[in-house]
């Protein structure tokens, strides 16, 4: 057991299934293609994203009870994530298909992974902030265990992290209810990309949580706070492979930068900007080293 849990993220465990298809996936006939197999699923992404960038991390979900579990986990302890899980049913699976422009196209299948039902011993110890994917609140069990798990977090007074996740998840929700929702947790730091962004209505004003961190891909990452509005430009990347798992990455680098370090918002915008960069020129989702 750590002494400090600088990040517990709450969330999926998944089997990431990246197909790279270079030529686009023609219907009804062959595509070719490259296929690799990784660990996957948005917050064991930010756990082990800030376990190697030097940070403590906590992993808590419900795994499936079966071999792909237990190979996903095993995973996470050698990265150097602390894991605090329910075991029930089959792991999931995500098919996320690459083009040549490396943009991501997802067939999702969670298995076992919403199945939380109630909160692992141990799982807020010496925690520092919560980190929860959006895909965390799309339906019961898990949205009311991580809901009352946030409650409990508010009143330990760790901080809250909430990442938008997607506008698929967000349309799945629907945008007032998806709205409602990030009010009602009232979270100090919310990451989204432009498109959740405008989906979600969100102004420097209308921020939905403390801080907003809006990234942009290649464009300059914009903060929304009480100090107003601060713009961080990107450094180009050359050579991006894959862009799977780079928001949770972006999302490390912050979190670790701010609550272990103690960093200001610039450096912890410089290090998700690092954390972002190495992962999208790395197959999967891990960071490259």
């Amino acid at each position: 057991m750590t002494e400090e849990v600088v990040i517990t993220c709450v969330g999926d465990l998944v089997e990431d299934v990246i197909v790279y298809a270079p030529e686009g996936v023609r219907v009804g006939t062959d595509s070719p293609a490259r296929v690799e197999r990784h660990r996957g699923g948005s917050a064991a992404n930010v756990a082990v994203a800030a376990a190697l960038f030097g940070g403590t991390a906590r992993y808590v979900g419900n795994v499936g009870h079966d071999l792909l579990g237990d190979h996903l986990l095993a995973q996470l302890s050698t990265a150097g994530v602390e894991i605090a899980v329910t075991r029930s049913g089959r792991s999931g699976s995500i098919v996320a298909v690459v083009d040549g422009n490396a943009e991501r196209s997802f067939l999702t299948d969670r298995g076992s992974a919403g199945d939380l039902t109630s909160a692992p011993d141990g799982w807020l110890l010496h925690t520092a902030v919560v980190h929860v994917p959006m895909y965390s609140l799309l339906a019961d069990p898990m949205r009311a265990t991580t809901l009352e798990m946030l409650d409990g977090a508010r009143g330990h007074n760790v901080g809250i992290s909430l990442d938008a996740s997607s506008t698929g998840a967000i349309a799945d929700a629907g945008v007032g209810a998806a709205r409602d929702l990030i009010e009602r947790i009232a979270p100090d730091y919310l990451f989204c990309n432009h498109d959740e962004a405008e989906l979600l209505r969100i102004t420097q004003p209308d921020r939905l949580a403390t801080v907003t961190i809006i990234k942009q891909g290649a464009k300059a990452t914009v903060v929304y706070s009480d100090a107003g509005v601060d713009t961080y430009p990107v450094a180009p990347v050359d050579d991006v492979v894959d862009t799977t798992g780079a928001g949770d990455a972006f999302a490390a680098g912050f979190l670790v930068t701010k609550f272990q370090r103690a960093g200001s918002q610039a450096a912890a915008v410089a290090a998700a900007h690092l954390l972002a960069a190495r992962t999208i020129i790395a197959h999967g989702a891990t960071p490259r080293f």
